[in-house]
This record gives C-alpha cells, sequence and structure tokens, in this order.
C-alpha cells in the first residue's frame, strides 16, 4: 500500500539538571492537605526507597525546544459511531494480557522513555500475532544501544520517537522487564545512573539465540493527532497500548488510587508512560495508564488513572505508535506534519 517511509518526531525526554528534594515532612503535609480535599484521588506514603528512585531518575535537563510535528496517523472517526465509556486493552487481547500488563520498575535509571516504547512494542508485536509472538522488548538493549536516542547517557534521558525508529532501523532483542534471566538480554540497569557500553551479544548465556537473530523489526512508528481524544480512544482500541508523554507534579509521588488530578507541588519533569485504556469512576472519566516505577507505586499494581478529556498534565497531547506491519486499512491515512530541516518523506495510499 505504500513504500518508504521516515518519521521525525523530536520530543526529547530528558531529565532537569538537579531533582528538586522531596522530604518526609513535605510528603506528609501533600497527602494530609489532598486527602482533606476529599477530590478525585487518594494520597498516601510511597516507600522511601521507591521516592528516592523517581527523584534520581528525574535529574537531567529538560529540553522542550526540538518538540516537532510528525505525520499523523487519522482514523475514519465516522467508522466508529460509538465508543465504549470504558476499554482495556488486557480484556480485549485475553491472549495478550500477561504481556500487556507487565509493570516495569526503571530504578534510578532516567529510562521512561525506553520502557515506554519498549513496553507498547511487546504489546503490539502479541497484539498483531492473534497471541502467537508474545516476546518481552529488552530495555537493556534500547538503553544501551540507541546512541540516537539520548545526547548524553540512556539513563539521564532520551527521545521516544528515536526509539521508535530504532526499532525500525536496526531492531531491537528480547529480555526480561524485570530481574528474571529470560530472553538476550534482561534488564539490568534498575541501579545504575550510568547506562553501560553496549554489547552486541546476548548477556543471558542460558539463551538459545544469537544477538542478530533474536532482533525483532517493526515497519512504521507515528503520532496520534494532538489532543484529539477520540483518535487516541480508537487507535488503543483497533491497535493497543500507546506511548504518551506527561509532566510530573510533585503530588504524584504520593498517589495511592482514584483519578489523578494535580493539586499540590512543583513541576519535576516530562515522563513517558502508556495508556491501555480508558474508563469512568465515580463520575470522572479517565485513562489508564501504566507507570515504570514498579508494582510498589500507589495502591493498583504500578498502575495509575489520569483524568481524560481535559489534557491534564499534557497526557493527550504527545501520543505515539508503532507497527509491526505497516499495511495501512482503509479507515486510515497519514497526514504528512511539518517538517523542520529533517528528512521527511510520506509515501501512502490514503483511504477513502
Amino acid at each position: 500500500m505504500f513504500t518508504n517511509l521516515v518519521l521525525i518526531f523530536a520530543t526529547t525526554i530528558a531529565l532537569p539538571d538537579s531533582a528538586a528534594p522531596f522530604s518526609t515532612s513535605q510528603s506528609e503535609k501533600i497527602i494530609q492537605e489532598i486527602n482533606n480535599m476529599h477530590t478525585s484521588w487518594e494520597a498516601g506514603p510511597t516507600p522511601e526507597d521507591t521516592i528516592q528512585e523517581i527523584l534520581q531518575s528525574l535529574r537531567g535537563r529538560v529540553d522542550t525546544t526540538k518538540i516537532e510535528e510528525l505525520s499523523t496517523l487519522n482514523h475514519r472517526s465516522t467508522l466508529f459511531p460509538d465508543l465504549p465509556d470504558s476499554f482495556d486493552a488486557r480484556k480485549k487481547w485475553p491472549q495478550c494480557k500477561d504481556i500487556i500488563g507487565i509493570i516495569t520498575r526503571q530504578g534510578s535509571c532516567g529510562s521512561c522513555w525506553a520502557h515506554s516504547s519498549a513496553r507498547a512494542i511487546s504489546d503490539r508485536i502479541c497484539i498483531e500475532s492473534k497471541g502467537t509472538t508474545k516476546v518481552n522488548i529488552s530495555v537493556e538493549d534500547l538503553v544501551t544501544c540507541c546512541k540516537t536516542c539520548s545526547p548524553t547517557n540512556g539513563c539521564e534521558g532520551g527521545s521516544l520517537d528515536v526509539a521508535y525508529k530504532h526499532w525500525i532501523d536496526e531492531g531491537i532483542v528480547s529480555g526480561a522487564p524485570d530481574d528474571e534471566n529470560t530472553g538476550c538480554k534482561p534488564m539490568r540497569l534498575r541501579f545504575t545512573k550510568v547506562a553501560p557500553e553496549c554489547q552486541k551479544i546476548c548477556t543471558n548465556s542460558k539463551y538459545g539465540k544469537d544477538y542478530d537473530q533474536d532482533k525483532h523489526y517493526g515497519q512504521l512508528y507515528y503520532q496520534v493527532k494532538q489532543k484529539d481524544v477520540r483518535q487516541i480512544q480508537i487507535e488503543i482500541m483497533t491497535h493497543g497500548p500507546v506511548s504518551a508523554i506527561i509532566e510530573v507534579m510533585q503530588d504524584l509521588y504520593v498517589y495511592k488510587r482514584g483519578v489523578y488530578r494535580y493539586k499540590l507541588g512543583n513541576y519535576s519533569n516530562h515522563h513517558s508512560v502508556r495508556i491501555l485504556g480508558w474508563g469512568i469512576e465515580n463520575g470522572t472519566s479517565y485513562w489508564m495508564v501504566a507507570n515504570s516505577w514498579g508494582t510498589e507505586f500507589g495502591k493498583l499494581g504500578g498502575f495509575l488513572k489520569i483524568v481524560k478529556g481535559e489534557n491534564h498534565i499534557n497526557i493527550e497531547n504527545w501520543i505515539l505508535a508503532g507497527r509491526v506491519n505497516a499495511t495501512l486499512s482503509a479507515r486510515e491515512f497519514l497526514t504528512p506534519g511539518r517538517s523542520n530541516g529533517g528528512v521527511e518523506e510520506v509515501s501512502v495510499e490514503k483511504g477513502n
């Protein structure tokens, strides 16, 4: 249906020069004040080691000056007249529930960009194969071997768009998303602040495949129309979870349950997460979000709910997704975005 496709999306996920300190007294004060508000969510203590990991992972420099628009995939929304009030990718594709439902822990390594993209890619490989191919894309391989993803070091921030491009151009091997020794390159980055050198070998000596043979490739990545809730919903409902970028505020550190809406504290940094679906709780619409702060974060096993439909903390501004099979159906087409000096070539037959 189309040939060569190169998309440029230069949103850089970086980490501020120094994370603002967050003391126990600050935490207790924010928790008390939020819960006294009787708002849409509940705050509570977060384990100290998790707080310290979050602060460390949010260190570095934030650069939002390079954000550009890339080609946008638009769904023919008239083909979806009635969207459900709630949707969960784990229920839509039960054969992939064990992949989609994984929560990772990035620890002190500022690699949210890699966790978000690797998990969304893993989801989509499973979904597109109808559950016949289950693979955990290696965060370790992406952080250490994608030299164009980060301006300095993979544990000091990186570019979400370049991670997807690396998947298409160079391929990414498999690797357990936790402490298990499975796949080609299991994740061992949690307790490091500096990513080690790239090893183009399978670090798991018990794995039976060669590094190059184990690589997985995509064919297409794109942005969903900015701030278009309906388009985001259709994309998730038809193709699976997506990567998103949010603004982390200090009160998010103490989130427990409910639908998060910013109330107190300072801005910390941009952070990349995965959106699995949506729903309504006590009359408030929300996105179901998979974080990378471990299952100990919050009371939802590492997941959180964020207000939907208001572009709250910028969650609906930058939505990125990819496909293993790049064939576009008649219900969708790519709209070229602005190109500010980068290479942008789109060859696509638009749907009618």
